[in-house]
């Protein structure tokens, strides 16, 4: 789920926004909106409703999460304290050597010289120098924690029944870093409730079992193909049309997600804007949760929706994207529509 705080200030409202549920930990490293016009969409396309709680197993580019202190012959060693490395830059490469992998910096890593190291910063490259250091087991390190994976929760839109494609989350994951992943089933254990300025997620656990390949991650969502579509009940009783974006309206609308195990439940919202978006873009649609039943327990929208579907007038409008920060109730989502053109 990515979220965002309102703030008042000479009458403007700012939007921080931030990634998904998922997880363990996001961050956004980079982001980028498309600027192609909108193509011709299958809006004739029906496909299998989602609102189902995923797993996400995802691929990274190396990127850095934190900084330590070696432990030395010599005591305490900060081999990063005179370089430009951040948090959240991404390893691009070492003395001019591609890193793919966390074995990729350990076979580059190998010698207590100095380093060159290649980084990606908000689309930009940048280089910095770091000397490693032998820490007490005779290993080189640079004294950087560093990851190339991520596990994630998050809700199913929908899949192509004949494709095996499908869409999910409604927005990208750590932006612009997966390389691709896996998909997988998962179950809801409990409920953190959102409150004003802090707020609520899902509480669960991963299958282990594949469902499915992530192929592609941009700002309308994760998707793939699907390898095992036992992922939902029977698909002739959940087949839906996808709605052009000229067929959503305010009014009411349903959100279909998961609060307990993998049962999926309905909840009524009240659709109060709709953007009239000439290029695909994020946030063009705005609702507020109106059903008591899913107010009462989780406040509104919580990370792990993220994906959730919006069905209004019987046809899916759009997916769950966003929530502001200062008021849960409130909510953002992306349209079908544009998520259609990526599947």
């Amino acid at each position: 789920m990515k979220i965002e705080k309102k703030l008042i200030n000479k009458n403007k409202i700012k939007i921080l926004y931030l990634s998904m549920t998922l997880f363990v930990f996001l961050m956004t490293l980079f982001g980028f909106f498309s600027t192609k016009p909108v193509k011709a969409s299958k809006i004739n396309d029906y496909v299998v409703l989602g609102g189902d709680s995923i797993g996400l197993n995802l691929n990274t580019n190396v990127y850095v999460t934190g900084k330590y202190a070696i432990k030395t012959e010599n005591g305490l060693c900060k081999p990063w304290e005179d370089s430009n490395i951040e948090v959240g830059d991404i390893i691009y490469m070492i003395n001019n050597v591609k890193i793919n992998s966390l074995d990729d910096i350990k076979k580059n890593i190998n010698d207590e010289g100095r380093h060159v190291l290649s980084l990606y910063r908000d689309k930009e490259l940048v280089e910095t120098v770091i000397s490693a250091r032998k820490n007490l087991k005779g290993e080189c390190s640079l004294g950087l924690y560093v990851k190339d994976n991520i596990l994630g929760v998050g809700t199913m839109t929908y899949y192509d029944l004949k494709t095996k494609k499908f869409a999910s989350l409604g927005h990208g994951a750590i932006d612009g870093s997966v390389r691709n992943g896996i998909l997988t089933k998962s179950y809801v254990s409990g409920i953190t409730k959102g409150i004003r300025g802090v707020p609520g997620e899902k509480k669960a656990y991963l299958d282990n079992k594949e469902l499915g390949v992530i192929t592609d991650n941009n700002d309308f969502g994760v998707f793939g193909n699907l390898t095992n579509s036992k992922i939902t009940g029977k698909v002739e009783n959940e087949l839906i049309k996808v709605a052009s974006r000229s067929e959503v309206h305010t009014g009411k609308a349903i959100i279909t997600t998961v609060l307990t195990g993998d049962k999926k439940e309905n909840f009524e919202v009240n659709i109060i804007e709709v953007k009239n978006q000439n290029y695909p873009d994020i946030k063009g649609i705005k609702f507020e949760v109106t059903d008591q039943n899913l107010l009462e327990r989780t406040g509104g929208i919580i990370q792990g929706m993220s994906g959730s579907p919006i069905v209004q007038d019987g046809v899916l409008v759009g997916a769950v994207s966003h929530v502001l920060v200062e008021d849960s109730k409130t909510g953002y989502g992306v349209f079908a529509e544009f998520m259609l053109n990526y599947t």
